[in-house]
């Protein structure tokens, strides 16, 4: 799904619904009919907020030139969680491995040993 809103009014400018994943041609075309969109109400786009896909920058500079264009904060944000639970998923497995190791060798220290009390 592609869309465009107005982030001051919160209203949806454009969409649409794509039966594959997009791709630069796609997203320039896009771009293409939201300029048009948006000349016909003789609007002027002052910026673009993305999710910070790979492909908006090239497009979004063939469409609208020197428009100032940033990633979502949102979408920063939740990228770097993503990150972040990934890092934390990892070390626990090392640790994980690491505690199973060592519990092994404690028990091949011990083992045939014979307490006595």
């Amino acid at each position: 799904m592609l869309s465009a809103v107005d982030n001051r009014q919160y209203k949806r400018i454009l969409y649409q619904g794509l039966d594959h994943d997009p791709n630069h041609a796609d997203m320039q075309a896009f771009l293409g009919r939201l300029k048009e969109a948006l000349d016909a109400r003789e609007l002027v786009l002052k910026g673009i907020t993305t999710d910070g896909s790979a492909l908006y920058p090239e497009a979004i500079r063939a469409v609208f030139r020197e428009v100032p264009q940033q990633p979502c904060t949102f979408h920063v944000i939740a990228e770097l969680v993503k990150g972040v639970r990934s890092a934390v998923a990892t070390e626990r497995k090392r640790l994980a491995r690491k505690s199973k190791a060592m519990q092994e060798q404690i028990r091949d220290l011990f083992e045939g040993v014979r307490f006595v009390r």
